[in-house]
């Protein structure tokens, strides 16, 4: 289909469908690629924005001429750059509309043996190109990420030549149930969280609202819409008890490369009891998609413990 046909598709196209539902069909396909002798790397503040303008830069060299000119790609198979990196249409959540999420999260992590690992998850109707775009992103990590300037970050070694040691896919990965007593459930972040809009340090409820917001957000690539549910979920949201917060609100560099003056950096967690049941899946989705602005960067990435 077109760009325009695409978002159509996912502006309209849609059935009203519950969490439950949406939770039982999700499936994520994630591409991981190691570099090696290249860990430090993780750690520079713009590691995301390079790897994504990267990606796009490749991406864009086999897109059409309506996708390099920001306009919807008019080729009967959209390109692959429209749907990682296309304007998608705003759907209304509650009050206010959002821009359907960009269905992917794009991550740089140390890997166990000391690699840099770029980690590429994809959703939805976007896992119809995971190998053309775990191709790109390979020539990518080779040819246009600009390593040279990441390093000036750390005084970090770039080498000759950038070549992934081990390129894996992992495809149709349903959510993991939990293994932990769902009464009561502690969410521990990994990496900084948005705070900009909203005081989360008075009101940390805010970030359930927004893990909600953002699967709802989501829902669209999954061919489902969750605009009915929505305010009985956030209402859900706002009911859970929130206990043993911890968090500090600093200035920091995020990993996309912006400076926040209201950011949340780990050590930041906080403990959830009765009535969880209700946003229990959004909770599950969140560990996979994030929360908060650059989420799909990398950011706002949490564990349920």
């Amino acid at each position: 289909m077109t760009g325009q046909a695409l978002n159509s598709a996912l502006a309209r196209g849609v059935r009203p469908a519950s969490l439950s539902e949406l939770a039982a069909i999700w499936q994520t396909d994630v591409v991981a690629i190691d570099l090696a002798g290249m860990a430090g790397f993780a750690a520079t503040p713009s590691i995301g924005n390079k790897l994504r303008g990267a990606l796009g830069q490749v991406l864009l060299e086999s897109a059409s001429d309506a996708v390099r000119d920001r306009r919807p790609c008019t080729w009967p198979r959209t390109s692959t750059a429209e749907i990682f990196f296309g304007t998608r249409p705003t759907i209304r959540l509650g009050d206010h509309s959002s821009e359907i999420a960009k269905p992917y999260v794009l991550e740089a992590l140390v890997a166990k043996d000391g690699a840099l690992r770029v980690r590429l998850a994809v959703f939805g109707a976007a896992r119809e190109r995971t190998d053309a775009v775990a191709d790109a992103l390979v020539a990518a990590m080779r040819q246009s990420v600009k390593w040279r300037e990441l390093a000036r970050d750390g005084s970090l070694f770039v080498p000759k030549s950038v070549e992934p040691v081990k390129v894996i896919v992992f495809r149709d990965q349903a959510l993991v149930p939990l293994t932990c007593p769902t009464s009561k459930l502690k969410l521990v972040f990994l990496t900084p969280i948005d705070a900009e809009r909203g005081n989360v340090l008075t009101s940390p409820t805010l970030i359930l609202e927004r893990i909600v917001r953002r699967t709802a957000l989501m829902a669209p690539w999954y061919g489902l819409s969750l605009a009915e549910e929505y305010d009985t979920l956030i209402e859900a949201a706002r009911a859970v008890a929130i206990e043993d917060v911890q968090m500090t609100s600093v200035e920091c560099p995020a990993q996309g490369g912006h400076r926040w003056a209201n950011a949340l950096s780990p050590p930041v967690s906080m403990a959830l009891s009765c009535p969880i049941e209700q946003i229990q899946a959004a909770l599950l989705i969140g560990e996979v998609i994030h929360v908060g602005r650059g989420a799909s960067l990398g950011l706002g990435r949490y564990h349920i413990v």
